[in-house]
């Protein structure tokens, strides 16, 4: 009877040992199958392809700042005495204006008197000319 009962431990081992290594298989088994399913599925899923039809809409970036804005070029024009008096102002005051606009004009008396009588005498140096 001795000699039974040393065997039975190394069948024990022996069935651990192969117990072990089946399920050291099954288990590598599973997970190549599961591996090559998930590349499987990750291919289909790169070729696919999908559409979305574009649409115009207003994107609204806005912040709201509290502050002061300050303009970064600014002119003063002041009124020429020699010129004449100011007839007519055409822009308002902190109105933003361009080059060439119009900003005030003058009413000078004596240079309209001048104008009229260049005027004239131009008259006259064309009669004299016409009878001449």
């Amino acid at each position: 009877m001795l000699p039974n009962t040393v065997r039975t431990p190394n069948k024990k081992k022996k069935w651990i040992i192969i117990g072990v290594i089946a399920l050291i298989v099954i288990v590598a088994a599973i997970n190549i199958f599961v591996m090559q399913g998930k590349k499987k599925g990750a291919s289909t899923n790169a070729d696919a392809v999908s559409f979305e039809k574009v649409t115009e809409r207003k994107l609204n970036n806005t912040k709201l700042i509290s502050g002061q804005v300050k303009p970064g070029n600014i002119e003063s024009f002041y009124a020429d005495p020699a010129k004449g008096k100011v007839k007519d102002i055409e822009v308002k005051e902190g109105q933003e204006v361009e080059k060439g606009t119009k900003l005030f004009s003058y009413d000078n008396e004596e240079i309209n008197l001048q104008m009229k009588q260049a005027e004239l005498d131009q008259k006259m140096a064309d009669m004299r000319y016409d009878q001449g």
